[in-house]
């Protein structure tokens, strides 16, 4: 059983894909990573805020001083810095979920971008290897005159074709000759 092979284009297409894929997650990552270890701000001041246990009786005591006619300042201050920290950590999960989601659905995007691109440059950088491939198939043992006659930049496939070119000058000086002399004899 003979697995699927893939053509050349579609292995730099994925190679350019995968690339990307990459670096737009390491992107991500160190974004979602600086901005989630900035530190909350909250401004006020109120003394120490409660944590974890002493939370319930914490809410109650603002809740009473809230309702009492004469308020304690500083339990009113502690209460204000109390809810200023929860609503600012809130607020933080909340711009880090977003940044995060937007993050990725951004990067899934200029994937699919990358992906069409990359097709596309992919042909456009093998297009001298059609001609080639073009040459050699018109190319006979009658008639050798087929050339790829390269433009483009100096490059490696420009190198290939023009080599290409050579071998089958040569070969057509070389059959022209071994015509002549079976003429000739």
């Amino acid at each position: 059983m003979s697995r699927p092979r893939l053509t050349v284009r579609a292995r730099l297409t994925l190679l350019y894909l995968g690339l990307f894929a990459v670096c737009g997650a390491v992107v991500v990552a160190v974004s979602y990573a600086q901005v989630a270890r900035l530190p909350t701000q909250v401004q006020g001041r109120g003394g120490a805020v409660p944590a974890g246990s002493e939370l319930a009786g914490f809410a109650a005591r603002c809740r009473s001083a809230e309702a009492s006619v004469h308020p304690d300042a500083r339990i009113l201050a502690k209460c204000a810095a109390y809810f200023q920290q929860v609503g600012a950590q809130g607020q933080r999960a909340l711009t880090l979920s977003h940044l995060l989601r937007y993050s990725l659905i951004t990067v899934a995007v200029v994937i699919v971008v990358a992906a069409v691109l990359g097709w596309v440059f992919a042909g456009r950088a093998l297009r001298p290897v059609h001609r080639i491939t073009s040459a050699a198939r018109l190319a006979s043992g009658f008639d050798l005159s087929a050339r790829v006659v390269a433009t483009g930049p100096r490059d490696e496939l420009r190198e290939l074709a023009e080599t290409f070119d050579e071998m089958l000058g040569r070969l057509q000086a070389s059959f022209e000759g071994q015509q002549r002399f079976i003429a000739n004899a």
